[in-house]
């Protein structure tokens, strides 16, 4: 009794062990980064917050967060050196498959000049193992949209004073039809009585 459960139970086993492998294996082992800003978008001049996550998912070393680039939409070179750019420094470690993750941030103020515009903020972790960043390829970045309210432009019509003119001839003319109107009306009321009529009752 006890052979024949063995033999039905252990094949049962073998196939559950079987079926979970390969979903673990497509799990991807690399470092998972998410980012997200904390309004939908902004205004020139306005401040915000960048939040950033970064897991582990790799099974063969846990690593440490070295350096974190930050690059935004309205990074140059001023005349103050580079600004729209951040670098932060955690010295951080992360486990295997996310037992410890990190989480951060990094506050950011939109210039109130025409640097502002919508954009992706462009993101790269380094690491104390190889591939030592992320992403992998070297120029290569995680990318964060970020999306910047215009302020409305107004453009000159040409012709403008034409079209003014035209409406002002219009309504003079209008008043002058009006006028004219009103006098043929109040007259045709007023008109002698036909003489014919005066006739006729003699």
């Amino acid at each position: 009794m006890k052979s024949k459960l063995n033999a039905t139970v252990f094949p049962a086993i073998v196939f559950c062990i079987l079926l979970v492998l390969p979903a673990y294996s497509q799990i991807e082992q690399t470092v998972n980064f998410y980012a997200w800003t904390d309004k939908p978008y902004y205004s020139p001049g306005e401040k915000g917050t960048l939040f950033i996550t970064i897991r582990n998912d790799r099974t063969d070393v846990d690593l440490v967060i070295k350096k974190i680039e930050i690059y935004y939409p309205w990074f140059t070179f001023s005349q103050n050196g580079w600004e729209g750019n951040s670098t932060k420094k955690p010295d951080f470690k992360i486990k295997v498959r996310g037992q410890k993750t990190y989480f951060g941030h990094d506050n950011f103020e939109v210039p109130g000049d025409g640097r502002a515009v919508s954009g992706v903020i462009m993101v790269k972790v380094y690491v104390d193992k190889s591939p030592f960043h992320y992403p992998e390829a070297t120029r290569d970045y995680y990318e964060v949209p970020i999306n910047i309210a215009g302020s409305p432009h107004y453009e000159k019509v040409e012709g403008l004073e034409k079209i003014e003119t035209l409406l002002t001839i219009q309504a003079i003319l209008i008043i002058i039809c009006t006028i004219i109107i009103a006098s043929t009306i109040f007259l045709s009321i007023r008109r002698p009585p036909i003489v014919l009529e005066r006739e006729e009752r003699r």
